[in-house]
């Protein structure tokens, strides 16, 4: 087993994967030489179904993800507006 099965811990879900992520992997995975990995393994994959995958169609699904992130444009996080203090100190004189 591995050690998500074996943990004390609750489950906690990831945020989901983005559609262009998903889309793009799935292209990528449907290029790859050899058998595709079955829509079951890549729900599994994504958290969305129980079960385990095997190696081989792991493999391909990680190796499609890693493709689609690597050759996703990168997105700059912005920084929230600046707000003022709602309270303001003056010094006592």
């Amino acid at each position: 087993m591995c050690e998500a099965c074996e943990s004390d811990e609750p489950f906690e879900r990831s945020e989901p994967v983005a559609p262009e992520i998903l889309a793009a992997a799935r292209a990528i995975e449907a290029a790859l030489a050899g058998e595709r990995a079955p829509d079951q393994a890549w729900a599994i994959y994504l958290g969305r179904a129980g079960g385990a995958v095997a190696w081989p169609h792991y493999q391909r699904i990680r190796a499609s993800f890693e493709g689609a992130y690597a050759s996703a444009p990168r997105i700059r996080m912005k920084a929230p507006p600046r707000r003022r203090a709602a309270i303001r100190c003056e010094g006592v004189a």
